[in-house]
Formats: C-alpha cells, sequence, structure tokens
C-alpha cells in the first residue's frame, strides 16, 4: 500500500448564484468598448487556461470582475494598462 501527503483543500460547490454576482465558476460575457464580447468562465489557478476562456479569479480580470453583475463597467488594471469591460451576462 502506498501512502501520500495529503495537502489541505477547500471544496468549492457550485451554486445556483442567486446573487447574480460573479463569482468562481461564473461563464461571464464582457464586452470592451470597440472588441467583439468575449465570454470567460472564472477559474481556480491550476485550471486556467487562457487560449480556452479559462481565467484565475486571482489574475487582473478574474479578480476585478469578482462581485459585479450584469450591466456594471469595470475597469481593469493589466501589465498592459487599463481596460474597462461591460458585464453582459453572467452564468
Amino acid at each position: 500500500m502506498i501512502f501520500g501527503i495529503l495537502h489541505p483543500s477547500k471544496a468549492i460547490e457550485h451554486s445556483n448564484n442567486e446573487s447574480g454576482l460573479i463569482e468562481i465558476g461564473s461563464t461571464v460575457t464582457i464586452i470592451e468598448e470597440g472588441f467583439p464580447e468575449e465570454v470567460i468562465h472564472i477559474v481556480g489557478s491550476k485550471e486556467t487556461d487562457p487560449n480556452s476562456g479559462k481565467l484565475s479569479y486571482e489574475s487582473p480580470i478574474g479578480s476585478a470582475l469578482l462581485k459585479h453583475k450584469v450591466g456594471d463597467i469595470v475597469r481593469v488594471t493589466t501589465p498592459g494598462g487599463s481596460i474597462n469591460f461591460k458585464v453582459i451576462k453572467i452564468e
């Protein structure tokens, strides 16, 4: 029998998001003026895959979007400068 070390973890349950706010696990449609809509999924840091629209809740965009709702304008400070996104849809 092989025994390993278990690292502390935190279970995140998927909810039906009755609050209407962006949280970990949300799929969010955003738009930046002059660009097409983008759909991103807010995930944990180990699930991050920007090429498939999965952004960590710890990333500049992911953390800025948390706790916002549809219609909000979110200012994001990135290494390339500041960007304003409008939240179009939350699933």
